[in-house]
């Protein structure tokens, strides 16, 4: 009788507190079709990598492996892929625990096909596995058939002949071959297309690392999973070519393996990103820096208080507008986004301002210095009182100073005789900004302005003027060979109104939130069908009702970002005990976002 493979979630090293370590992440192995959560990832010469040589590169790293019955021949299992994401899912959650640590899952073949489901199922059941969800950061897949493989195709005849033979006379002892698990391998599979359509939601905010065998199988004369099945052609998707066949690509001799060189340079690669390293300042001040930092401080304004999309794909869509490539890789020196109240332009600097960062960051970990380097400033999140022109420039500078001790040191022979906070002049302090950016050592700077319309209204178009004229001169940036871009949010009036007061000519570009671009259609539609969704799973609303709800609040939104995410909260704390009170709902939504304020004003009092 075919042994039965160990199973559930393993703990292979764990960092110790006494050598100085704690957790920073959970990597987690998932093992193939037939596999096994120990001999797949074992070398002919014993070594057992994630244990014998992963500790030693990612020290800081809790390494585990996860085992499931994914045998061909002799299983008496019944469970199929989704059963085993689930054993995957719950088992992580109870071994692993609500660190709030980062993980990443290592898999081969069949369990990259796992892992796809796992985090569909979590993103489908967000109330049981929100918490969970977010922690999912990276997924390295080794061989892993996204399209099937053609040699599941001859399997899958092995197969039926097996079962045929053995149906009623072996099954009790020996159990039978997994006919269902190859089927779903095969070449174009319905059931894998479905998978990856629906993994594309999730995996947006996963990186993913996906190696193909470029070795024949020594048995088949070819690969076993083609170069385009191991692929998925997602943006987030790093590529490599792994120097083996489809049985050998997960099994490294030692730490020498290029093979297992690139994974390791790939973790560590992606592992910089999750403490957030682009948000934070030099790590010490002398009393004297401290001193120089707080009297140009103005406010500490920080756009993350910002970041609350309607859902976790929002804004990804506005990397693919021809404006957003013009002026970020092209010639356009301005990015100007309109909108009318509630549409959610601070919330796409937002996303904007962490996504510049983040590739920031991506260029100097693949290439030295940096070439790009970010500042922004939320003005609108500040209250009601409209702040000035020079507080935005003393906070720009305040960041650079912070991410630049250069910077730091050529500004503080500036402001070495001004030991006390004053109200400078706007040519003062623009002076000094200038040689801020100067001193700042990228090639490109990037300014993000939100919410102009709360800065007061002299300052403002002084301001404006001056960064368009230095961002537009070309004699300026030869002569700093310095780049100026700015991406600048306000109400539409304001963008006409300096459209026609300044030669904004080619230079400048617009994106107009107003006119509901396709994208931001589909960020309300998506966040209105996942929340009716979540309602239908709980039991608490119907199929048709939640279809007459979909239709009606996407009319009204009118693209809205602000009174959709109301209006569907209002919508979630309501009980729909009858048709009757489901249509009242939908008859009394607010039209307006004013009309929202006030019924929410009327329940506070």
């Amino acid at each position: 009788m075919s042994k039965v493979p160990p199973q559930g979630l393993h703990i292979l090293y764990e960092p110790r507190s006494r050598d100085g370590l704690a957790p920073q992440a959970d990597i987690i192995a998932v093992h193939g079709l037939g596999g096994h959560m120990y001999k797949s990832w074992t070398h002919e010469n014993t070594s057992f990598w994630l244990k014998a040589c992963l500790p030693d590169d990612v020290p800081n790293c809790r390494i585990s492996t996860f085992g499931y019955d994914s045998r061909i021949f002799g299983s008496h299992s019944v469970s199929g892929i989704e059963e085993f994401a689930r054993q995957l899912l719950d088992a992580t959650a109870r071994e692993v625990g609500d660190t709030g640590n980062p993980i990443i899952f290592i898999c081969h073949s069949l369990g990259g096909i796992v892992v796809k489901e796992a985090l569909v199922i979590a993103h489908a059941e967000k109330r049981r596995y929100a918490e969970l969800l977010e922690r999912f950061k990276m997924i390295v897949f080794l061989g892993t058939p996204h399209r099937g493989s053609s040699i599941a195709d001859f399997a899958s005849g092995i197969a039926h002949l097996s079962n045929a033979g053995a149906r009623g006379i072996l099954f009790p002892v020996w159990g039978l071959t997994r006919h269902d698990l190859i089927q779903g391998l095969k070449s174009h599979s319905e059931e894998l297309e479905k998978l990856t359509g629906s993994f594309a939601i999730p995996a947006e905010r996963i990186s993913i690392l996906a190696g193909y065998e470029n070795q024949s199988h020594p048995l088949l004369d070819r690969p076993i999973v083609s170069r385009d099945s191991a692929l998925l052609g997602y943006p987030r998707e790093t590529v490599i070519a792994l120097r083996g066949h489809h049985g050998t690509i997960c099994r490294f001799p030692n730490r020498k393996d290029p093979d297992y060189g690139d994974i390791v340079y790939n973790l560590k690669r992606e592992m910089a990103f999750f403490s957030r390293p682009w948000e934070t300042p030099l790590p010490t001040l002398t009393p004297s820096e401290a001193e120089y930092v707080d009297c140009i401080a103005s406010e500490d304004w920080d756009y993350r208080t910002l970041l609350e999309p309607l859902h976790e794909r929002s804004w990804f869509w506005v990397l693919r507008e021809p404006c957003f490539s013009e002026w970020y890789t092209g010639q356009s020196h301005l990015l100007w986004i309109t909108g009318d109240a509630g549409m959610g332009k601070s919330t796409l600097l937002a996303f904007l301002t962490e996504h510049l960062k983040r590739e920031r960051l991506r260029q100097s970990l693949e290439g030295g210095q940096a070439a790009v380097a970010v500042y922004s400033v939320f003005c609108e999140a500040q209250g009601p009182q409209n702040c000035r022109a020079t507080d935005v420039l003393r906070t720009l500078m305040v960041q650079m100073a912070l991410r630049d001790r250069g910077v730091l040191q050529r500004l503080r022979s500036i402001f070495s005789q001004r030991r006390q906070k004053s109200k400078y002049s706007l040519i003062s302090v623009w002076q000094v900004f200038e040689i801020a950016l100067r001193a700042v050592k990228s090639s490109t700077i990037i300014i993000i302005l939100d919410a102009l319309d709360a800065l007061e209204h002299q300052s403002r178009q002084k301001l404006l003027d001056r960064l368009w004229t230095l961002s537009s001169s070309g004699t300026y940036t030869k002569a700093v060979n310095k780049s100026l871009k700015l991406a600048v949010s306000s109400r539409p009036a304001q963008s006409n109104i300096f459209w026609t007061s300044a030669n904004v000519g080619n230079f400048g570009i617009r994106l107009q939130l107003e006119a509901i671009p396709q994208g931001l259609k589909q960020d309300i539609a998506y966040s209105i069908a996942e929340t009716f969704k979540q309602l239908m799973t709980a039991g608490r609303l119907a199929a048709e009702d939640s279809s007459m709800f979909h239709s009606v609040i996407a009319a009204r939104s009118n693209g809205s970002f602000l009174w959709t995410r109301l209006v569907l909260h209002e919508i979630e704390s309501s009980t729909f005990s009858s048709l009757g009170r489901v249509r009242r709902l939908m008859n009394n939504l607010p039209s307006t976002l004013q009309d929202v304020y006030c019924r929410y004003l009327s329940k506070a009092d």
